[in-house]
């Protein structure tokens, strides 16, 4: 099996970034796996849940709408399998 490969969970570059009001944001799934995808602040508050499901694997887009929020600095923290991989997202108005 190890020979085959493994295709890790991967956090795919949001677009836009920066970003005004609404944001994609990619990622691929290698198998079926638990997700958590959050938004934090620059503080590390927790600011939106966007994903807290199950998944099969496969490729999905989540488009996330920043209305009501500040300009700044935040973070996508994608947990999956496992992993945790982090994004800096730029929020300007």
């Amino acid at each position: 099996e190890a020979s085959m490969g493994k295709i890790n969970e991967v956090l795919l570059q949001s677009y836009p970034n920066p970003l005004t009001q609404f944001t994609v944001i990619n990622y691929q799934l290698p198998v079926k796996s638990k997700v958590l995808l959050r938004v934090y602040n620059i503080s590390g508050q927790l600011i939106r849940v966007l994903v807290n499901e199950t998944k099969e694997a496969g490729y999905y887009s989540i488009s996330w709408n920043s209305k009501g929020i500040s300009a700044g600095i935040y973070f996508l923290k994608l947990e999956a399998g496992g992993k945790v991989i982090n994004e800096k997202l730029v929020l300007v108005k």
